[in-house]
Protein backbone atom coordinates (compact mmCIF):
# COMPACT_ATOMS: atom_id res chain seq x y z
CA UNK A 1 0.00 0.00 0.00
CA UNK A 2 1.31 3.37 -1.02
CA UNK A 3 -0.08 6.47 0.31
CA UNK A 4 0.95 10.04 -1.03
CA UNK A 5 0.98 13.81 0.39
CA UNK A 6 0.33 14.57 3.78
CA UNK A 7 -1.02 12.25 6.28
CA UNK A 8 -3.22 14.15 8.44
CA UNK A 9 -5.53 12.39 11.26
CA UNK A 10 -8.23 12.09 8.50
CA UNK A 11 -6.11 10.05 6.28
CA UNK A 12 -4.60 8.07 9.04
CA UNK A 13 -7.96 6.93 10.54
CA UNK A 14 -8.63 5.99 7.01
CA UNK A 15 -5.70 3.95 6.76
CA UNK A 16 -6.30 2.36 10.72
CA UNK A 17 -10.46 2.00 10.76
CA UNK A 18 -10.60 -1.33 9.20
CA UNK A 19 -8.38 -2.28 11.71
CA UNK A 20 -9.09 -0.15 15.09
CA UNK A 21 -12.94 -1.94 13.99
CA UNK A 22 -12.00 -5.48 13.64
CA UNK A 23 -9.60 -5.34 16.64
CA UNK A 24 -10.69 -2.72 18.85
CA UNK A 25 -7.82 -3.74 21.69
CA UNK A 26 -5.07 -3.73 18.43
CA UNK A 27 -1.76 -2.51 20.20
CA UNK A 28 1.30 -2.39 17.93
CA UNK A 29 4.75 -1.90 19.35
CA UNK A 30 7.56 -0.54 17.22
CA UNK A 31 10.22 -3.60 17.19
CA UNK A 32 12.91 -1.52 15.11
CA UNK A 33 13.38 1.85 13.65
CA UNK A 34 15.41 3.20 11.20
CA UNK A 35 16.43 7.11 9.61
CA UNK A 36 18.16 8.26 6.50
CA UNK A 37 17.59 11.38 5.72
CA UNK A 38 14.04 11.96 4.78
CA UNK A 39 13.04 7.78 5.24
CA UNK A 40 11.60 6.34 8.36
CA UNK A 41 11.76 2.74 8.38
CA UNK A 42 10.05 0.90 10.94
CA UNK A 43 9.26 -3.30 11.78
CA UNK A 44 5.69 -3.11 13.95
CA UNK A 45 4.42 -5.96 15.31
CA UNK A 46 0.66 -6.12 15.71
CA UNK A 47 -1.73 -7.97 18.97
CA UNK A 48 -5.32 -7.88 19.03
CA UNK A 49 -8.57 -9.98 19.55
CA UNK A 50 -10.86 -10.08 16.51
CA UNK A 51 -14.37 -8.81 17.67
CA UNK A 52 -15.31 -7.22 14.09
CA UNK A 53 -16.16 -7.87 11.09
CA UNK A 54 -12.58 -7.74 9.00
CA UNK A 55 -12.89 -7.66 5.19
CA UNK A 56 -16.03 -9.92 4.97
CA UNK A 57 -14.59 -12.32 7.95
CA UNK A 58 -17.18 -12.29 10.70
CA UNK A 59 -16.04 -12.01 14.40
CA UNK A 60 -14.21 -14.70 15.92
CA UNK A 61 -12.80 -13.83 19.44
CA UNK A 62 -9.52 -14.65 17.93
CA UNK A 63 -5.87 -13.73 19.78
CA UNK A 64 -3.89 -12.40 16.58
CA UNK A 65 -0.43 -11.30 16.21
CA UNK A 66 0.98 -9.83 12.92
CA UNK A 67 3.72 -7.60 11.52
CA UNK A 68 4.38 -4.87 9.27
CA UNK A 69 7.39 -3.14 7.31
CA UNK A 70 6.72 0.56 6.77
CA UNK A 71 8.44 3.34 5.33
CA UNK A 72 8.26 7.08 6.10
CA UNK A 73 9.07 9.82 3.79
CA UNK A 74 9.09 12.99 6.09
CA UNK A 75 9.45 16.61 5.54
CA UNK A 76 8.94 19.02 8.00
CA UNK A 77 7.61 16.68 10.35
CA UNK A 78 5.00 15.49 8.65
CA UNK A 79 5.01 12.39 6.89
CA UNK A 80 4.51 12.84 3.04
CA UNK A 81 4.63 9.43 1.38
CA UNK A 82 3.89 6.13 3.63
CA UNK A 83 4.23 2.49 2.42
CA UNK A 84 3.42 -0.49 3.76
CA UNK A 85 3.97 -4.55 3.68
CA UNK A 86 1.40 -6.08 6.07
CA UNK A 87 1.44 -9.19 6.90
CA UNK A 88 -2.31 -9.69 5.70
CA UNK A 89 -2.11 -13.03 4.06
CA UNK A 90 -0.98 -15.09 7.82
CA UNK A 91 -3.60 -12.88 9.26
CA UNK A 92 -6.42 -14.36 7.71
CA UNK A 93 -4.51 -17.58 8.53
CA UNK A 94 -5.15 -16.73 11.71
CA UNK A 95 -8.54 -15.43 11.42
CA UNK A 96 -9.08 -19.54 9.15
CA UNK A 97 -10.27 -17.34 6.18
CA UNK A 98 -6.88 -18.82 4.48
CA UNK A 99 -6.01 -22.52 5.51
CA UNK A 100 -3.16 -23.34 6.89
CA UNK A 101 -0.80 -25.37 4.93
CA UNK A 102 -0.72 -29.32 5.72
CA UNK A 103 2.06 -30.46 7.73
CA UNK A 104 4.05 -33.11 5.23
CA UNK A 105 4.29 -36.21 6.82
CA UNK A 106 8.22 -37.22 6.65
CA UNK A 107 9.20 -40.51 5.03
CA UNK A 108 9.78 -43.15 7.94
CA UNK A 109 13.29 -44.47 6.95
CA UNK A 110 13.20 -48.28 4.99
Amino acid sequence: MLRRGPLDSEAWTQVLGPFSEAFPDLRLTVEDIVSEGEMVAARVAFHGTHRGEFQGTPPSGKQVAFSSMEFNRVVGGKVEEHWVELDLFGLMQQLGTIPEPEQSEEASPT
